[in-house]
C-alpha cells in the first residue's frame, strides 16, 4: 500500500510518499517535497491521472493537515 501525507503550513508544503506505513510509523519512504508558497493557503487540490492506458491506476490519500 502507498500512503501520502500533505503538511501545509502557513508559507510552506511537505509532501511525503511512503510505502506500507506512514514515514513518521516506520513506513519505507519514497519521495519527500517540500516547497515554499507564495501565500498563506488554506485548501488544497489533489489529483491522480492514468498515463498508462487505463490499468487500474489508483492511489490512497492517507492524511492531509492544514495549520
Amino acid at each position: 500500500m502507498v500512503l501520502h501525507k500533505i503538511i501545509i503550513g502557513s508559507t510552506t508544503y511537505t509532501a511525503t510518499t511512503a510505502t506500507g506505513n506512514y514515514d513518521n510509523s516506520g513506513g519505507t519512504v519514497i519521495q519527500t517535497k517540500t516547497a515554499t508558497l507564495d501565500q498563506n493557503y488554506k485548501c488544497l487540490g489533489f489529483g491522480l491521472w492514468d498515463c498508462y492506458a487505463s490499468s487500474s491506476a489508483y492511489t490512497i490519500l492517507g492524511e492531509v493537515k492544514i495549520e
